[in-house]
């Protein structure tokens, strides 16, 4: 065990547990003895506490298992620390912080005292599924546990992001892929997703199976519109749907209870319950089938036009939809970094900026300045206009992760997919890391 180069990496011994003369589950485990000298080498520089793992077999579980006074003791010395289960086909990285918070709540509730629970990180690599996209990599399921007095607790949601690899089995275009949740109904959800080299790096707030796919999908009616790019980019990327498996209705209003949906996808927010708070939302319609609406409403991106009616169907102003993308940018885990807004700009800029409401105002400059929403050709940023489907398709690809191809060549490829869509990127330590939407 040493600490450098920001980690402190672990080779535990391995034992194998079979049935029925098969390799069933391997459990790397981390000794309570061990866990002093852990969080000792843990500093400013050593944030990650690396379990190395090698290659993972298929169709069987492995677990790295660890004293829950790691985490305690861990966030005690280093908040930023992350537990890293790494292997050839998959990493999880789980922040210390997110286990430590809630372990005085989970040993009660198994009866026993935080000295002697054990957390179990578990992953397993499967062939892909069969689905109607194509998958460019293995199905990984990523599984925290509770463990004391023979009893479990899963903990399965997050408060902020909590980071995993998934390596790709082939080339990725990059503007048409994307990480899905693999949900028990056998439906898809995206969550944000980046691409480093051979690797899908993959952002969510819950644990599941998760796979890499790549989507192609286009519409009859947005050959040509000058959002034809946006929209098929986020149709592959399964965020957005037609009205129909062959019409986009480009033109249309958006409204409100599509938009908040929208942005919850985008997110990758976990479904919520509803819990009937707006009488004009009985729970049961399309836009909260899987939770969306619920979701966007606990992690506060929308609050209804009055505290009882959202007005799910009326159209969105543009005015109301900055307010919605602010909130998002607002939410700690999204990492959204201010200092890169131009702070230049100010709704003075727009020609009708006394016509800007007061309570949109604040809102409105942020994702101006923020390169999200602009003004129309006349100057004007038009509060109480709506949003088409085309324009949210626009503002949507900028708010998704940014991705990341592999080579300069490839983002070339890329950039024409996207039908003249224009990208921004930067070089760090001359390769090539993010690509923008503009």
């Amino acid at each position: 065990m040493k600490g450098e180069n920001g980690t402190v990496v672990l080779q535990p011994k391995v034992e194998t547990k079979e049935k029925d003369g098969k390799v069933v589950e391997k459990v790397a485990t981390i000794s309570t003895n061990e866990v002093e000298a852990i969080v000792k080498e843990l500093s400013n520089e050593n944030k990650q506490v690396v379990v190395s793992l090698g290659s993972l077999p298929k169709g069987v579980a492995t677990k790295v298992d660890v004293p829950a006074t790691l985490f305690t003791q861990a966030a005690n010395k280093q908040a930023e620390a992350t537990i890293v289960s790494a292997s050839e086909q998959a990493t999880y990285k789980l922040p210390v912080k997110e286990v430590q918070a809630s372990l005085a709540t989970i040993a009660q509730s198994l009866g026993a005292a935080v000295e002697q629970v054990s957390i179990s990180i578990e992953m397993k690599v499967n062939d892909a599924p069969s689905l109607r996209v194509k998958p460019l990599s293995d199905a990984v399921e990523f599984h925290v546990v509770a463990k004391a007095n023979g009893q479990e607790r899963v903990i399965d949601r997050f408060t902020q992001y909590v980071e995993r690899e998934i390596a790709l089995k082939q080339s990725v275009n990059a503007s048409r892929a994307i990480a899905v949740r693999v949900n028990d109904d056998g439906s898809l959800t995206p969550v944000p997703t980046t691409f480093v080299g051979n690797k899908a790096v993959i952002k969510s707030l819950t644990n599941s199976t998760y796979v890499v796919v790549e989507g192609t999908h286009t519409f009859s009616d947005i050959q040509p519109h000058w959002a034809k790019g946006y929209i098929e980019t986020l149709a592959a990327k399964q965020l957005v749907k037609g009205m129909t498996d062959k019409t986009y209705r480009p033109n249309d209003r958006m409204t409100r209870a599509q938009f908040a949906v929208l942005l919850a996808r985008a997110l990758g927010l976990p479904s919520e319950t509803y819990d009937g708070r707006f009488a004009d939302v009985k729970g049961t319609e399309w836009f909260n089938k899987n939770g969306e609406l619920a979701a966007a409403v606990k992690f506060g991106i929308i609050q209804g036009k009055t505290a009882y009616m959202f007005a799910p169907n009326e159209p969105i102003t543009r005015a109301q939809a900055a307010v919605m993308i602010e909130r998002a940018l607002k939410l700690s885990f999204v990492g959204y970094d201010e200092a890169t807004s131009d702070k230049t700009k100010k709704v003075t800029d727009f020609r009708d900026a006394k016509q800007l409401p007061t309570w949109a105002k604040q809102a409105i400059e942020a994702v101006y300045q923020a390169g999200i929403m602009q003004g129309r050709d006349s100057g004007n940023f038009d509060p109480t206009s709506h949003v088409t489907r085309a324009e949210m398709a626009k503002v949507l690809a900028k708010i998704v992760v940014p991705v990341t191809p592999r080579r300069l060549s490839k983002f070339y490829r890329d950039r024409e997919s996207l039908n003249g869509s224009l990208f921004l990127f930067f070089r760090i330590k001359h390769d090539l890391k993010h690509i923008l939407y503009f």
